[in-house]
């Protein structure tokens, strides 16, 4: 009987784990006018949170207000660290919230993210370059977290 009990609880906990892994989840985190590059005064601010699913694909909810001007544009940015300028990756649409998905992101892409070298800018009219800006960081140890808890996991079920 006990056996079937640790038997029950590997497997219960191989599952959770597996679940676990299956997305990731950065954020919250802040878009403000100091992250751009330079930075610019201005009273706009907001918040996102992505997902990144076993697909590749990037979920998005994004909420901003304050901007000095209307939106003329928004999107991810990569790879970069914080106060550095990278290309446009994916485009988003225009409007707050911003609720959608992006990709599916190649390995490169992926990595890059869950490395912190994402950001998303988005452009008013009175400042085209970028208003606000939010670097899409992990919070520290996460993705190691995750997977360590599968190797806890696994190394429950051994015993």
């Amino acid at each position: 009987m006990r056996r079937l009990q640790c038997i029950g609880i590997a497997a219960f906990m191989c599952f959770a784990t597996s679940s676990a892994l299956a997305q990731i989840t950065i954020g919250p985190f802040p878009i403000d006018g100091f992250q751009e590059v330079p930075p610019v005064r201005t009273p706009a601010s907001g918040v996102g949170i992505v997902t990144l699913q076993p697909s590749g694909m990037l979920d998005f909810n994004i909420n901003f207000g304050g901007l000095l001007a209307h939106e003329i544009a928004a999107h991810f940015h990569g790879p970069a660290p914080v106060g550095v300028i990278a290309p446009v990756t994916f485009p988003l649409p225009l409007g707050s919230p911003k609720i959608g998905s992006v990709g599916p992101l190649n390995a490169t892409q992926q990595s890059d993210l869950l490395n912190g070298l994402w950001y998303i800018n988005i452009h008013s009219g009175l400042h085209p370059t970028g208003e606000i800006r939010g670097q899409v960081i992990p919070a520290p140890g996460a993705v190691g977290f995750l997977t360590g808890f599968g190797l806890l996991a696994m190394g429950r079920r051994r015993r």
